[in-house]
C-alpha cells in the first residue's frame, strides 16, 4: 500500500467511499437510490475539499482504499488548490437538487437535510477552529482494509504534513457513526460532546470534537 497526494481521477473513488461509509450506497435497492446517496455524499465530500490544504490517498494497484484530508488554519488564499473546483462542483450539485422542474421533494428534502446537517457540524466546530492551528477534515478509511495498517500510514503522513509547518496542535469532528476509538487510541483528548443529533447524513448520533497534538 502506497501514499501519494490527492488527484483528480482519485475523487470518484472517495466519493464512493464516503457514500459506503455514511450514506448506506451498498445496501441501495435501486439505481435511483443509489445515485441519490452518491451525490449527497458529493455535496459532504466537495465542501471539506474547498477547504483543504492538504489531501492523500492510500492505493494500491490504483485502486484506492482511504484518504485524510486536512488544513491549515489563517493560510493565503491560494493555499486552497482545490476550491474552485470544488465550489463549481457544489454549484452544480445544488442546481440539479434545487432546479424549479425538479418535482422529487424527497429529493429536495434530503439535500436541505444535508446542507443544515454540515452548517451544524460548522457551527458546532466553531470553538475548537478558533483555539487551534488546523483541522482533519476528513479521514476515510475503506472497509476492506481496516486494521491492516492503511489509517495508521494515511495518519503519519498528515502528521508529516502539519510537522513541515511547525504547528503544534489541530482537531478533528467526528461522531458515533464513525469508529472514533481510533482517536483515543492516537492519544487525542475529546474536547467536547453532543449527544443525540443528527449528522450530515440525517442519522442520530453522538457529535465529538478530538484535539491533538503534532509531535
Amino acid at each position: 500500500m502506497d501514499i501519494r497526494p490527492l488527484v483528480d481521477t482519485d475523487v470518484d473513488a472517495c466519493i464512493i467511499m464516503s457514500a459506503s461509509q455514511w450514506f448506506d450506497y451498498d445496501t441501495c435497492v435501486s439505481d435511483a437510490e443509489r445515485q441519490l446517496m452518491y451525490n449527497l455524499a458529493s455535496v459532504d465530500f466537495f465542501h471539506l475539499l474547498r477547504f483543504a490544504t492538504a489531501a492523500y490517498v492510500a492505493y494500491e494497484n490504483e485502486k484506492i482504499y482511504g484518504c485524510v484530508m486536512s488544513t491549515i488554519h489563517k493560510v493565503d488564499e491560494n493555499a486552497y488548490i482545490w476550491k474552485k473546483q470544488a465550489e463549481g462542483e457544489l454549484l452544480r450539485l445544488e442546481k440539479k437538487f434545487t432546479a424549479p422542474l425538479c418535482a422529487d421533494k424527497q429529493l429536495q428534502q434530503a439535500y436541505r437535510q444535508c446542507c443544515i446537517s454540515i452548517e451544524e457540524n460548522v457551527s458546532f466546530s466553531s470553538d475548537a477552529r478558533s483555539a487551534t492551528q488546523g483541522e482533519i477534515l476528513l479521514f476515510l478509511v475503506d472497509k476492506q482494509v481496516r486494521g491492516k495498517g492503511v489509517g495508521g500510514a494515511l495518519w503519519e503522513k498528515n502528521h508529516e504534513y502539519f510537522s513541515s509547518h511547525d504547528m503544534e496542535n489541530y482537531f478533528l469532528y467526528t461522531d458515533t457513526t464513525c469508529d472514533f476509538s481510533f482517536y483515543d487510541a492516537k492519544g487525542l483528548t475529546r474536547a467536547k460532546e453532543e449527544k443525540n443529533v443528527r449528522d450530515s447524513y440525517g442519522k442520530v448520533c453522538d457529535k465529538y470534537i478530538y484535539i491533538g497534538t503534532v509531535v
